[in-house]
């Protein structure tokens, strides 16, 4: 909690700790809009509902992955926001993954790749 805010940053990893995606929160706009909230007081609890965009990326069954939080990412220049602290009740926390199921058929090709043939659902290619 911070009187100037708090920033969040979700990165998803497959299990090889490849990053797949990022999601990115200043929660003086937990509540949607575009005016925000001025300030964050310490110990007011705030709900912050983040969600990845789509990303075009394959895991197979079976298959872990890792959703790391901090305040700033790697590849993100970090706001003033990024300096207060916060702490996350992930008991509440709902992740929803869509299973969907494609042929390589339906996925980009380079044309300079040879690809195998492929099965219902299972990706080759």
């Amino acid at each position: 909690s911070t009187l100037n805010g708090a920033h969040g940053y979700l990165e998803i990893q497959d299990e090889s700790g490849m990053r797949l995606g990022h999601a990115v929160m200043d929660y003086r706009f937990h509540a949607g809009g575009r005016d925000g909230q001025l300030n964050l007081f310490p110990y007011v609890e705030v709900i912050g509902l983040m969600e990845f965009m789509p990303m075009d990326v394959f895991i197979q069954a079976g298959e872990s992955i890792q959703i790391i939080m901090t305040q700033t990412g790697q590849d993100y220049v970090p706001s003033s926001s990024s300096v207060g602290g916060y702490s996350i009740d992930w008991t509440e926390s709902t992740l929803t993954l869509p299973i969907v199921k494609r042929t390589c058929d339906d996925l980009f090709k380079v044309p300079m790749q040879e690809y195998a043939d492929s099965t219902e659902g299972i990706r080759t290619c």
